[in-house]
């Protein structure tokens, strides 16, 4: 394998940029991250480039956290109960402790 510095995601090539090796020097996880995010392959020596430029290294993360942050928020909405009201909704939470129900309303704009 070639050892020029080309992002694998954005082919970016430029010599001031940050490259890192996506299968070495990134922290354990991130492919899966890649992969789930992305919905690409992302198998060593498979021929494409190995690094990944440190743009695309944090857009990764960040949209890794936006789709966690997005599914939290799905499936607090269909666990809950809760009315919509034009553009605004009101959500009850309950809480079950043994034989004690507290309930909260929370209203959101």
């Amino acid at each position: 394998m070639d050892e020029t510095k080309i992002c694998r995601f954005c082919l970016n090539n430029d010599t001031v940029t940050e490259y890192l090796n996506i299968f070495t020097s990134l922290p354990v996880g991130f492919i899966q991250k890649i992969q789930n995010c992305l919905s690409i392959q992302v198998v060593e020596n498979d021929g494409l480039p190995i690094f990944a430029c440190s743009y695309c290294v944090e857009k990764i993360n960040h949209f890794d956290a936006f789709k966690k942050s997005c599914c939290n928020s799905y499936e607090f909405l269909r666990g809950s109960k809760h009315t919509v009201y034009g553009n605004k909704f009101d959500i009850k939470t309950e809480v079950v402790k043994g034989d004690e129900i507290s309930a909260t309303q929370t209203n959101i704009q």
